[in-house]
């Protein structure tokens, strides 16, 4: 009966939070190491007009993370599929006591990459209009809208 009750509680998480918590393969945990990257850089570029997209990307990016994270530390991703599938910007900062103080590193270097042409056009800083464009438009080339749906 308890077995059949914490299937049933994983089962609503995992409906809820949107993550595929019963990923099976390297190659499905990697993937969510990608989509953890990707949507923490999306959620920077949705703040410059939607703060429940910045929400809801930022949320679906750190639960993929954390999935991700223990998969690592279960060593269920084979280092073919974590060098192949994950982006090296995210790899570079995985070190850390928890998967949270990890994260918080991954999300910050995130931050870094997707605002590195949106805050300045050369050596000039873009004033906040301009910045919100290039923003919105980044967000759209990125496909932005398509993450965790």
């Amino acid at each position: 009966m308890r077995g059949i009750k914490n299937l049933v509680v994983c089962s609503i998480v995992a409906l809820i939070s949107g993550t595929d918590v019963f990923a099976a393969s390297s190659s499905e945990y990697a993937l969510m190491g990608s989509k953890t990257w990707s949507a923490f850089e999306c959620s920077v570029l949705a703040e410059y007009g939607n703060s429940k997209e910045q929400e809801r990307l930022f949320n679906y990016g750190y639960t993929q993370g954390i999935v991700f994270m223990n998969a690592l530390k279960e060593n269920k991703i084979k280092s073919e599929d974590l060098y192949n599938k994950v982006p090296m910007g995210l790899l570079m900062h995985i070190q850390g006591p928890t998967a949270d103080f990890a994260l918080g590193r991954i999300l910050e270097k995130a931050v870094d990459s997707a605002l590195k042409n949106i805050i300045k056009s050369g050596d000039k800083i873009n004033d906040k209009d301009v910045q919100k464009i290039l923003a919105e438009g980044q967000y759209t080339k990125q496909n932005c809208q398509l993450i965790g749906r």
